[in-house]
């Protein structure tokens, strides 16, 4: 759970309760966090953000069910800056960002976009597609997952 555990950290003024940009402007406000974490930039948090909103746009083009709310949970297993699961923002669906341990821990990021997620060394299922081109593994179903 340690990973899980995120400190204020010295100097982070933006991060505090009624610091943070509100909603839905803190899902494409990069987080003063990015400064903590090496080899990130608001530069590319902006990045992660509109190449997620290309290619949900094109995923609705293949898969019609995205934009009805046929599917309803999606677990994005590979996740950097929860920029999925901010492109499907104004969609009928939940998505469970997953930060691997096996990478950078972002997990704070997609906390402070006002995002869920979890951090986990767990990464295969047989109900999984893993597409490794888009380095994204994600569950969806028809039927209620999680509840």
């Amino acid at each position: 759970m340690r990973p899980c555990i995120v400190p204020q950290q010295e100097g982070m003024k933006k991060l505090g309760v009624g610091q943070t940009p509100t909603w839905p402007e803190r899902l494409t406000t990069p987080p003063e966090r990015l400064k903590l974490i090496q080899h990130t930039s608001p530069k590319m948090f902006t990045a992660d953000t509109q190449l997620w909103v290309e290619r949900v746009n094109h995923y609705k083009q293949l898969v019609p069910e995205l934009k009805s709310n046929a599917i309803r949970n999606v677990m994005d297993m590979y996740t950097q800056f929860g920029g999925f699961a901010a492109a499907l923002n104004d969609d009928p669906v939940w998505v469970m960002n997953v930060v691997s341990s096996y990478a950078t821990n972002t997990l704070g990021i997609v906390y402070d976009r006002g995002l869920i997620g979890t951090y986990t060394d767990w990464y295969s299922s047989s109900d999984s597609l893993h597409s490794q081109h888009l380095s994204l593994c994600f569950f969806l179903s028809k039927s209620a997952v999680f509840g």
